[in-house]
């Protein structure tokens, strides 16, 4: 089995970056053919830390490669100087990481949220909306395209909640677009990058953009298990024959939230 370097998981741009800057990669390291700037090698370093984290295989040869990197970084540039830039950029990768598992969970309880919101539209039938049940359950992805935006339109259409509480859902769906749609581009495009990551600022704007959004997206779910449960109430209940059963507590407990939001109870 070959411990070689797998430089063939470098993106192209990165690729291409290496070579122009006279980085020359070897099976088991590289190294710089010419002096590089300070900033190219913090892309340099940023670059094969990449490969690092994309490398499955035990015993791999890249961490061959960073050192080399470390090593020629404190010949150019001075080991404190470079020592100081190193945990400067751990910690950034460190905050990238958790914000990426964050995104991932907010990703996660939206999709939760926008099927919950889906089934609800099923059992209370806006005119205005075409979906039954049997959609809802269908495992034909055609019959269940609606869109947030149109679930919630079509919800405010019916008039069943409270203004206020149209207006919060309507910022709801319009932060979540921008989650799913423009987020990461937005913040990219105006991004000014420390070692190939964002900045410590920019990552903590974007850190609390995902918590207020998860925050609402927990929210949204109550109201709309509350709604759930408020319609079902009644037959499930009677079907237990215990309305004081740990499973029908359980499930009511999100009843108050949504009765809350309502224009009429």
């Amino acid at each position: 089995m070959s411990y070689a370097i797998q430089w063939n998981l470098l993106l192209d741009d990165e690729r291409d970056f290496l070579e122009s800057i006279g980085v020359e990669l070897l099976p088991s390291g590289m190294r710089f053919t010419r002096r590089p700037t300070g900033e190219d090698f913090c892309l340099t370093f940023a670059y094969i830390f990449g490969v690092r984290n994309r490398t499955l295989q035990e015993g791999n040869h890249i961490y061959f490669a960073i050192g080399d990197c470390i090593l020629a970084g404190q010949e150019y540039f001075g080991k404190e100087a470079v020592g100081r830039w190193m945990r400067s950029f751990l910690r950034l990768v460190s905050m990238r990481d958790h914000l990426l598992g964050l995104a991932g969970a907010t990703l996660i309880a939206l999709q939760m949220v926008e099927e919950q919101i889906k089934l609800c539209c099923t059992l209370v039938r806006p005119k205005s909306l075409k979906l039954t049940l049997d959609d809802f359950l269908s495992p034909d992805p055609s019959r269940r395209k609606q869109t947030l935006g149109q679930l919630t339109s079509a919800l405010k259409k019916s008039a069943i909640f409270d203004p206020s509480f149209e207006d919060r859902l309507t910022a709801f769906v319009s932060n979540r677009n921008k989650f799913v749609h423009n987020l990461w581009a937005e913040q990219a495009r105006q991004s000014k990058k420390e070692s190939g990551l964002p900045s410590e600022d920019e990552m903590k704007a974007i850190h609390d953009f995902l918590v207020l959004l998860l925050r609402e997206t927990q929210y949204v779910l109550r109201v709309f298990l509350g709604c759930q449960y408020a319609i079902e109430k009644q037959p499930i209940v009677a079907a237990l024959g215990e309305p004081e059963s740990l499973v029908s507590t359980q499930w009511t407990r999100y009843i108050p939230e949504f009765e809350k939001v309502l224009r009429e109870r």
